[in-house]
């Protein structure tokens, strides 16, 4: 019997049940972190926001890649995005919800929010997760225990070389209860996440065969984004979504789900004339100010 269940891109089987109150969330390193994360009762909330590491030259902070999350039925659907007003949409990524909460009204406000990284944004139940936050951009803690966990050999490249692939390019998000499970599947059967683009986790352990979580990948990774949506912005409060980028595109453009328009392209014009006004302010009052202390 399959581990796993190959879907199509656009299909309602991507589901799965979260039992345990818990998510982890992010690619193969990030879960493995999140694990070991829960040993030590940490988790992402809108109060619990990392503070952005200094030094070098990018802007980074480090999540626990663990949430305590809406119990029940998830979904995923693909999103489309379209960039110019020529180009044909394009799928750019997913969003995963629990099935009591409407998507396009999730993916409508984290369209709203786009590219904060200073989490300036008012929807403080929303986190926004940069490039450099996870993903194969990221340091993570825990680097001895997630290669023993894995059985990673750095002195062997060829090895290695697939672990790191799965470092990036995807998201998973799976039941905590479940994920020592699926850990152990990937360890003992790597082809699992090699070439199917959406994957349904199953847990082996008995024979109902849960569906756990999902594995899933948009056709051209780049760098990636996430925002993390939860009931409220209180510090209890339970992850109802996540909305994943796979092609950079901050949620700019013309967004359209199920073939409908979750941002239209005028609503994004009208956005982008309102930005280029208060940036033409901002720089005025720059202007200003430098010349009221020059003289």
């Amino acid at each position: 019997m399959d581990n796993c269940s190959d879907q199509t891109s656009n299909s309602n089987h991507l589901s799965f049940h979260c039992s345990s109150g818990e998510l982890l969330w992010g690619q193969l390193h990030c879960i493995c972190e999140g694990y070991f994360n829960g040993r030590l009762n940490r988790y992402d909330t809108p109060q619990s926001i990392p503070e952005l590491e200094g030094g070098g030259t990018i802007k980074q902070r480090y999540f626990n890649y663990r949430c305590r999350a809406a119990k029940g039925d998830w979904q995923a659907k693909s999103y489309q995005t379209r960039d110019t007003l020529e180009a044909e949409p394009f799928k750019s990524g997913y969003i995963i919800y629990n099935i009591h909460h409407n998507p396009v009204e999730i993916l409508r406000r984290c369209a709203t929010v786009g590219f904060s990284l200073y989490q300036t944004h008012s929807d403080r139940s929303i986190v926004y997760v940069n490039r450099y936050d996870w993903s194969h951009h990221y340091d993570y803690d825990f680097e001895h225990k997630i290669d023993k966990l894995l059985g990673i050999d750095r002195n062997k490249p060829d090895h290695d070389f697939f672990w790191d692939s799965s470092f990036h390019g995807r998201i998973m998000i799976i039941d905590s209860d479940s994920a020592m499970n699926i850990i152990k599947q990937w360890k003992f059967n790597t082809t699992e996440l090699e070439q199917p683009q959406e994957k349904v986790f199953i847990d082996t352990r008995n024979e109902s065969n849960n569906r756990v979580g999902l594995h899933l990948r948009t056709p051209k990774p780049d760098y990636e984004l996430a925002w993390l949506v939860f009931s409220s912005d209180q510090p209890d409060s339970e992850l109802i979504a996540i909305v994943y980028d796979g092609s950079y595109t901050s949620l700019d453009g013309q967004i359209i789900l199920d073939e409908e328009d979750v941002v239209s392209w005028h609503e994004y014009e009208l956005k982008e004339q309102e930005l280029a006004r208060r940036n033409a302010d901002l720089l005025k009052q720059m202007q200003s100010a430098g010349r009221y202390r020059h003289n």
